[in-house]
């Protein structure tokens, strides 16, 4: 638990017990079989978000609609989050993943379906993404908190870095065959998807009940999402570390928005070059999250550092003047990006209680993901009026800037 000063760095668990190197959150069978249906998962909703994001663009030829698909996909976690980690805290987690899954495998199959017969229109795209956004309320608590019933607490921080490298891998291979499925036809990118979404289901019936950790679940009672925030409030590593996320979440993400808009109007790639850059996106946080297998200590001074890093490299990316440059800067960005969420996610769950951690993290994903669907609709705007770059350099700017003076003031309370 984390309860001095802001800045106070929280001690990691010996992430290398008995020499085991830095995977050796993979020693544990049951995590292993996670990870490969982690992979599988997570190569599916990307597949599926490049085909989607693509058709919507060419069905509609407006990027701001591409922002507003973000809505229909983030907003249900502003609506509903907090309530989907007060029925993460309540039930089990794994019960909830077979439902969630189960869903996303249904959506995936209804938009191939409808590819094959020729029938995919804009409406059904969003109606699709819809249905999946009302998923994530749900699903993205209860992966959190499913990775701390798979290994104990001396190997939770290596878990969750080894979490997010499976993601990221996942985030490089889903959208780079996703590329090569579209040319052929958006049909056999949702089916592919369709058919990762199954391997996952299967990894996910494969763990044992066995091989899980008892996990205190909450009792139903009033107040419980009052009594989150209270908790989160009176934390300052909780509290300063959301309060950032409040700003990177709305302005400072948003990679579809921004590179379909720099592919199709700016470096004139079109649906390969949006591939490419979304690959490089995944290719750098990757390297971050590798990094981030490194990190010793948890503080709230590693996450605003990772955030300035982040921050500095976007808006870079956005003077880049020919496409090699950019999609260098593009990988540097995100490799900071990641080491960003791996601090944030790390401090957060050590520093909440197991029996709320399923609301914290809750309240985590909402800042982080639901605020996206009004950064969406704000940069799919301005990307519209004033062009591709100048949404770059607002969604690199703005967070940079929030960094620099909460940083600031922290450094003074910590001073004083």
């Amino acid at each position: 638990m984390v309860e001095g000063t802001p800045t106070e760095a929280l001690p990691v668990p010996d992430r290398r017990p008995g020499g085991r190197g830095l995977f050796h959150a993979l020693g544990v069978p049951a995590f292993r079989v996670y990870v490969g249906g982690q992979l599988a998962s997570t190569m599916a909703v990307w597949i599926q978000r490049i085909a989607q994001d693509w058709m919507v663009l060419e069905l509609t030829g407006s990027v701001a609609m591409v922002g507003a698909l973000v809505l229909f996909q983030f907003g249900p976690m502003l609506l509903f989050g907090m309530w989907g980690g007060v029925i993460v805290d309540r039930h089990a987690t794994r019960r909830i993943l077979f439902l969630t899954q189960s869903g996303a495998l249904a959506v995936s199959l209804a938009l191939a379906a409808f590819a094959f017969a020729d029938g995919l229109s804009a409406i059904a795209i969003f109606a699709a993404v819809a249905v999946v956004g009302l998923l994530s309320p749900l699903d993205q608590p209860a992966r959190q908190i499913y990775v701390s019933e798979l290994v104990g607490p001396a190997q939770l921080p290596n878990a969750i870095s080894l979490n997010s490298t499976t993601f990221q891998v996942g985030t490089m291979a889903g959208p780079a065959l996703g590329g090569l499925l579209l040319p052929l036809g958006a049909q056999w990118a949702f089916l592919a998807s369709g058919v990762l979404s199954i391997v996952a289901l299967v990894a996910l019936a494969a763990i044992p009940r066995a091989a899980l950790l008892p996990r205190e679940r909450a009792p139903r009672a009033k107040g419980q999402i009052a009594e989150a925030l209270r908790y989160c409030r009176r934390k300052p590593a909780i509290f300063w570390t959301l309060l950032l996320l409040v700003f990177v979440s709305l302005v400072g993400l948003n990679w579809p928005v921004l590179l379909t808009g720099m592919a199709d109007r700016v470096f004139f790639s079109g649906a390969a070059g949006y591939g490419l850059y979304t690959s490089m996106v995944g290719a750098g946080a990757l390297l971050g999250a590798l990094l981030s297998l490194r990190r010793q200590t948890v503080s709230l001074r590693s996450v605003y550092l990772a955030t300035a890093l982040f921050m500095t490299l976007k808006l870079a990316s956005s003077f880049a003047p020919e496409p090699i440059s950019f999609v260098v800067l593009l990988a540097l960005a995100a490799a900071g990006s990641i080491l960003m969420w791996t601090a944030a996610n790390t401090l957060l769950q050590f520093s909440s209680n197991r029996r709320i951690r399923g609301r914290v993290m809750s309240l985590y994903l909402l800042i982080a993901v639901g605020g996206q669907a009004f950064g969406g609709l704000l940069l799919g705007w301005i990307v519209e009026h004033a062009g591709p770059r100048v949404g770059m350099a607002v969604s690199g700017g703005i967070p940079l800037a929030a960094c620099l003076v909460i940083g600031g003031v922290l450094a003074l309370r910590a001073r004083r």
